[in-house]
């Protein structure tokens, strides 16, 4: 069952889909009254386990789970959560939960740091990916975005994509649009996320400072066919002390599965998942090499090379990153969890 405001998109697709779905808002207000209904609502269905995504809904979900008994009471750490050491946070920590969920291998020294959560309690999740069945040729790919963009079917890509604050990142995109400004045949496409828009006059600025040869797509629009028609994808991010660390995100392991060549810095945690030896992404970073001989080099490599390069990241991807191991890997603790009430219940 699915208990989500009744507008969100998780509450819109599994009511389409078929699966139980409770309306509660979540908000300050009805809090109180949505705590009543929670503890009616577990009492009722007797849930296995269950599992909060947010902070606000972690708040009152955990605490009714917990009065209830319900066996299995987990809490997903998203990396941007901030995590606060108060004395309610250290009860949603120790009391309300028995596991928690992160997709950040960093978080867990936090969590264990502020509040003295033992390894056993923490589990790194990794997003997983929805893969298509197929993917477009590279050269299909190009013709396709290039006809979106009103571009010649020659047209080659280079995509940019990340997070940091907007001047800071319309600083980086006009330096590595330099990398490519003296190839008329390449264009660069920079990526929006939820996490940062751009706004259109920082879109019309950008464009117009590169005479029409940068361009601006949601990630979500077409994105498997934007991944397969780039020459590779620039991932920028700015460390924030104030937050947690940046897990691997889903659009990063989409990319890798595409085959499209990634350069990327450590911080958004390639290293903890990916395996280096198979040599992408490459690490801008360090200081073998500057990030615009990167871009060159990833731009200017046979299409053939680039491909063996590629292709056991994309395996490795397929292997380790779909929703399919993700969903195996949390079944494994459920399991881990029924395991140990058993045991208990029989001493």
């Amino acid at each position: 069952m699915v208990i989500a405001p009744s507008d969100s998109p998780l509450f819109i697709r599994a009511k389409k889909n078929g699966y139980r779905v409770y309306p509660l808002s979540f908000n300050l207000l009805a809090r109180f009254g949505e705590y009543d209904q929670l503890k009616k609502l577990f009492a009722a269905e007797t849930p296995f386990a269950v599992n909060c995504h947010g902070r606000e809904d972690a708040r009152i979900v955990l605490k009714a789970a917990w009065q209830t008994g319900v066996p299995c009471r987990i809490l997903s750490q998203h990396t941007d959560n901030e995590i606060k050491k108060i004395w309610l946070s250290k009860r949603k920590y120790n009391q309300y939960c028995h596991y928690t969920f992160t997709d950040s291998p960093q978080t867990i020294p936090l969590l264990q740091k502020k509040f003295n959560i033992h390894d056993i309690r923490i589990f790194c999740i990794p997003q997983g990916i929805i893969a298509p069945q197929e993917l477009l040729c590279n050269a299909d790919a190009r013709k396709k975005i290039s006809s979106k963009l009103g571009l010649p079917p020659a047209t080659r890509f280079m995509g940019l994509t990340g997070r940091m604050p907007l001047p800071m990142m319309g600083e980086r995109i006009s330096q590595l649009f330099n990398t490519i400004q003296s190839q008329p045949s390449h264009h660069m496409v920079c990526i929006s996320t939820d996490a940062q828009p751009f706004p259109e006059e920082f879109k019309t600025d950008m464009s117009r400072l590169a005479k029409g040869r940068i361009h601006f797509m949601d990630i979500d629009e077409d994105a498997w066919s934007l991944y397969r028609a780039l020459d590779c994808m620039v991932v920028l991010s700015e460390s924030d002390p104030n937050q947690t660390s940046c897990g691997l995100s889903r659009h990063l392991l989409e990319i890798m599965y595409a085959k499209c060549p990634v350069i990327a810095s450590h911080d958004f945690e390639v290293t903890h998942f990916i395996n280096r030896t198979l040599g992408m992404p490459q690490d801008y970073s360090g200081q073998d090499k500057p990030i615009e001989q990167m871009i060159r080099d990833a731009i200017s490599t046979e299409e053939s090379r680039q491909l063996e390069r590629t292709a056991a990241i994309g395996e490795y991807i397929k292997q380790h990153h779909t929703i399919d191991t993700m969903g195996r890997d949390i079944l494994r603790i459920y399991r881990l969890r029924q395991v140990r009430q058993e045991q208990r219940h029989r001493r």
